[in-house]
């Protein structure tokens, strides 16, 4: 994967942040890493209220905080719009699966980089076409 590993891990932070504020005090935050041949995919879950299917796709814009009315959660409402661009920056996709009650999984998908054939063994990457 080929990244501002700066910005990945800024990811990352904002759905455990997220995960952990929605998610019942003391639970267990699930982080699951998958590979495939072009990309890999992170999926974080929480086992908090879950998000209804109305408001999922309204989730990543700005200043919005699903689950606030309800929840003492703190926030600008800008985490998940923030992860939305950097993701989308990378050539990647998020996509969010949830069932009231049930729990709430964040999925990012980023492309792999692949060796370029003239400098694969001095580290030469590029992206695959987007």
């Amino acid at each position: 994967m080929l990244a501002d590993d700066r910005r990945v891990v800024q990811v990352l932070v904002n759905l455990l942040s997220n995960a952990s504020k929605f998610g019942p005090r003391g639970d267990t935050i699930g982080v699951q890493v998958t590979v495939a041949q072009t990309h890999i995919v992170i999926a974080v879950t929480d086992h908090g209220p879950g998000i209804p299917e109305s408001r999922q796709s309204s989730l990543f814009e700005r200043f919005l905080r699903p689950g606030s009315e309800t929840m003492d959660a703190q926030g600008a409402g800008l985490g998940l719009a923030i992860v939305k661009a950097i993701v989308e920056r990378h050539g990647g996709t998020i996509h969010v699966s949830a069932q009231r009650a049930y729990g709430t999984t964040f999925h990012v998908s980023l492309q792999i980089a692949r060796a370029t054939s003239a400098g694969g063994a001095q580290g030469q990457y590029e992206h695959p076409a987007r």
